[in-house]
């Protein structure tokens, strides 16, 4: 996809609000006669206006946008029932979910979720280990085979990295008629903070502390991706700090959720289904590209780098179609301009992991972790804060 011209990328914001606005029937028919010819800018609202439908569909797994608020109760020690949902129904889902896991699991209390996962603090039993079970929604788990989310599970379990929250175990859980089988997975606690609450409090960070996060998280992609495994949502959320080291959670989390979902001709059985955050989201992963591939994570490593280096997101909209339209077709503000300081390596490795097409990023995680470590063993010494 070729990157339009602010002039052009606001023709293609017009088009795609006035495309909105009519029912589907007549969308194609107005895009032909508005665009005149131009097939790129046709094409280019028309991948837009997919993406949106996704995303009004329900079938981003998007975090709430109390997530921050969310994050603040968590390092409390509070409990945040789900959005919309009342104290009583949340006491209900925490009872079911005491009496289905155990003896195998004591859940004490629920944590602050995702937009992929609930999630509950307990203690393994047999061992005696704090663990936190995630719980996927019911609109996720409805349309999941259980036996291959579990198969799936237990291929990711077997990654193995100092910076990999490492998974334990899967499994199934008694739940409604209406909403069927609850479905879950677990992963040691780990006792620290999400770099989104860090971020949240501090706003841009160190560059030191900055820089050796980034190191630790692109080590972590390079284990997974060497092992075929890419993340597919990565984000602020899922990486956690603890003794200023970062681990990353929830890897092939969405492999399992995607492939639980096919059927037998390999083929999604809910078409179109987009696992990951608007937010957090490579151009070729918001529409769906059947050709993406580590280089999505690679992306979105470049998002948080920006936001740990200048304490804000590198675009910000107020709906998921302002941001897909950002990551689909705006080029990002260079980084420069928001912290001068910054070494020129760092600040090119990071717009570069922005690049619109997967081939002008860099290549592999191992690339980055080469430049990272030119940053912290060379230009780090010599601009630093």
């Amino acid at each position: 996809m070729t990157r339009p011209a602010a002039e052009r990328w606001r023709e293609v914001d017009r088009l795609l609000d006035q495309a909105l606005e009519l029912p589907e029937s007549e969308r194609r028919d107005f895009l032909a006669r508005a665009c005149a010819g131009d097939a790129g800018l046709q094409q280019d609202v028309t991948d837009l206006l997919r993406a949106c439908e996704r995303a009004g569909s329900g079938k981003f797994m998007e975090v709430p946008a109390a997530q921050a608020a969310a994050d603040l109760l968590e390092e409390r020690g509070g409990e945040v029932p789900d959005d919309g949902e009342s104290a009583a129904e949340a006491e209900a889902l925490l009872e079911q979910l005491r009496q289905s896991l155990a003896p195998t699991y004591t859940v004490e209390r629920e944590l602050a979720g995702g937009g992929m996962s609930r999630v509950f603090l307990g203690q393994e039993t047999a061992l005696g280990r704090q663990v936190v079970l995630k719980l996927l929604p019911p609109d996720l788990a409805a349309g999941v085979n259980v036996e291959r989310f579990i198969r799936e599970i237990r291929l990711t379990a077997r990654l193995q990295d100092p910076h990999i929250v490492p998974l334990l175990s899967a499994g199934s859980a008694p739940g409604t008629r209406e909403a069927g089988a609850l479905l879950y997975y677990s992963m040691p606690f780990v006792d620290g903070e999400s770099l989104r609450a860090r971020i949240a409090r501090e706003g841009a960070l160190p560059l030191r502390t900055a820089a050796r996060l980034l190191h630790d998280i692109a080590g972590a992609l390079a284990t997974a991706h060497g092992q075929g495994v890419v993340h597919r949502d990565l984000k602020p959320e899922n990486v956690l700090l603890t003794r200023d080291r970062a681990l990353v959670a929830d890897f092939g989390i969405g492999k399992a959720v995607s492939s639980a979902r096919e059927g037998e001709t390999g083929k999604l059985t809910a078409e179109g289904l987009v696992i990951g955050t608007p937010a957090y989201m490579a151009p070729e992963q918001a529409l769906a590209d059947p050709g993406m591939d580590h280089r999505a994570d690679l992306y979105a490593f470049g998002l948080i780098a920006y936001e740990m280096l200048t304490g804000a997101p590198t675009f910000a909209a107020d709906s998921p179609k302002g941001l897909l339209t950002a990551h689909l077709l705006e080029l990002p503000e260079p980084i420069v301009h928001r912290r001068p300081e910054l070494p020129a390596p760092l600040a090119s490795l990071v717009m570069r992991c922005l690049e619109k097409r997967p081939a002008d990023r860099p290549q592999s995680a191992e690339e980055i972790i080469r430049e990272m470590d030119e940053v912290i063993f060379g230009g780090l010494k010599s601009s630093e804060q």
